[in-house]
């Protein structure tokens, strides 16, 4: 059994006075950062997390990083936290505040090495 620590992979970014958390999950941590250009203008980093059958998505939303864990989907990758809803499919991710039924979502767009 492998301990994941939250503290020091999803919260880094967080201020020094947050309360580090850490989980117990079984199987091996795999951790990958996707950087995407949005059509809102915004170039996003994505760290996906994978710890046995765990998933997690960390994307920064207006300045703050938000953990996603992941859902049910019918094609892709589908993370939801808070309002907002971050959905991978190949190479382009969708950025939908819920709260907002009337705008469009963000789409991005994988960038390029």
């Amino acid at each position: 059994m492998y301990r994941l620590f939250a503290a020091a992979i999803l919260l880094a970014p967080v201020a020094a006075s947050a309360a580090p958390v850490e989980l117990d999950l079984p199987g091996q941590v795999q951790r990958t950062s996707v950087a995407y250009s949005c059509s809102d203008g915004v170039d996003r980093t994505a760290d996906y997390i994978n710890v046995g059958e765990n998933s997690l998505a960390v994307v920064d939303i207006d300045g703050a990083p938000i953990v996603f864990v992941n859902v049910m989907s019918g094609s892709g990758a589908r993370y939801a936290a808070r309002q907002y809803v971050w959905w991978s499919k190949g190479d382009s991710v969708t950025l939908s505040d819920e709260m907002k039924t009337d705008d469009a979502p963000v789409t991005c767009t994988q960038k390029k090495a």
